[in-house]
């Protein structure tokens, strides 16, 4: 087996999709609802399809991947993405291309097996520590993104942003079938039935700290993908800034994210899982809290400031949740794996379509959701997680 902090690296560069599809095209949403001649509300809910058949597809991947290994599967889900990637290409109207980002999600769907594979060759100790390396990757990811979308928006148009996809997916799917070994070694044996599938949701499913740890970790993600829906919209049509300047500014709220992703890896050390999490917790309540009272006026600083501390605080609560949640199986990795990414993704898709359900002229919508996400988070740790600690 190739030495495993190549493994992560590859995994590292599998999990970039996902985050590339999500963020690439946001700068070009608002020139997509005109060259489209289609509805804001329809645009977003590009994003919100895409999340939901990312989830609802892991469940899949998950599952078989106990049985027949991670590898076959990935390079499935990479295909299908691809795919995806060029049916949004050609897409010349808005149903075309939710149907191209529907297919995106069912092949982003494999994604989701990465956090499986390190788990596989890592150590519980070790993994805490690689998913701190990996969640800076996946805030670097958001950095990047945007800017490189807004500067392909305005040379290129918005099918640029999912040409750029396509040929990236492309890459990776030759560079995981050259170099990506299997990392299952405990299979089970013969094939899945429903029978076993659903009694190994059920067991899962039935674990109530796993629950508690996937309710926080997404609804934490669902408002990180709310800001990404209504931000394009709030910072380009209602305070005029262009796409490229869109992509630079979304640097405030994903350093954020980063910065909380170091703290994390240097918590880690000397701290628990759930004292981590704690911090996240009062971080994003203060960053809700602060930008809901900051809602009477619209400007750039009241919207990057309170989003930027919430990011930094996304960080503290989801990277804990994650390992707290697959360190409760292991003879059902798989599965659990599963479980998490699509509770993440469908929660995700689903709240953030109820956000694009409101108009985006001005934050106070998107602040009143925070601030509720951001208090259930308090009461499902307070409540279940703190006492179990």
């Amino acid at each position: 087996m190739p030495n495993r902090y190549f493994i992560l690296l590859q995994s590292m560069l599998i999990v970039t999709i996902g985050q590339l599809s999500g963020y690439l095209y946001t700068p070009s949403l608002p020139a997509m609802v005109s060259h489209l001649h289609t509805y804001t509300t329809e645009v977003q809910l590009t994003l919100s399809v895409t999340l939901i058949a990312y989830g609802s597809s892991q469940l899949l991947y998950g599952a078989l991947s106990d049985y027949y290994g991670r590898r076959i599967l990935v390079l499935v889900g990479l295909s299908i993405f691809v795919c995806g990637s060029a049916i949004n290409v050609m897409a010349d109207d808005i149903h075309i291309l939710l149907l191209g980002r529907v297919v995106q999600g069912v092949g982003m769907g494999a994604v989701g097996l990465t956090r499986v594979i390190n788990r596989d060759i890592f150590k519980a100790e070790e993994f805490l520590r690689v998913s701190s390396y990996i969640t800076m990757i996946l805030a670097i990811t958001p950095i990047l993104a945007p800017l490189l979308g807004g500067y392909i928006q305005h040379y290129i148009g918005w099918r640029g942003n999912f040409g750029f996809l396509l040929f990236y997916a492309l890459g990776i799917l030759i560079l995981t079938s050259l170099y990506l070994p299997e990392t299952n070694h405990n299979r089970h044996p013969g094939h899945p039935t429903l029978e076993a599938l659903l009694k190994a949701y059920k067991h899962v499913l039935s674990n109530k700290k796993f629950m508690a740890f996937l309710c926080c970790s997404m609804l934490a993600f669902s408002a990180e993908t709310s800001y990404t829906v209504v931000a394009p919209f709030l910072l380009q049509n209602e305070l005029g800034w262009s796409p490229i300047a869109y992509g630079w500014l979304g640097l405030f709220s994903v350093c954020g994210f980063l910065a909380g992703s170091v703290i994390a890896s240097r918590m880690s050390r000397s701290h628990k899982p759930e004292q981590m999490m704690k911090v996240g917790v009062m971080t994003i309540t203060f960053a809700s809290l602060l930008m809901l009272g900051l809602s009477w006026q619209l400007n750039t600083v009241v919207i990057l400031l309170p989003i930027t501390i919430f990011m930094m605080g996304m960080s503290l609560v989801t990277i804990p949740c994650g390992v707290l949640a697959m360190s409760l199986f292991t003879n059902r990795m798989g599965v659990a794996g599963a479980v998490y990414g699509s509770g993440l993704m469908i929660g995700a898709g689903l709240i953030s379509a109820f956000g694009t359900q409101f108009h985006v002229h001005n934050q106070r919508p998107f602040a009143i959701i925070l601030t509720a996400i951001s208090l259930i988070i308090a009461t499902i740790y307070f409540k279940i997680i703190a006492p179990t600690k």
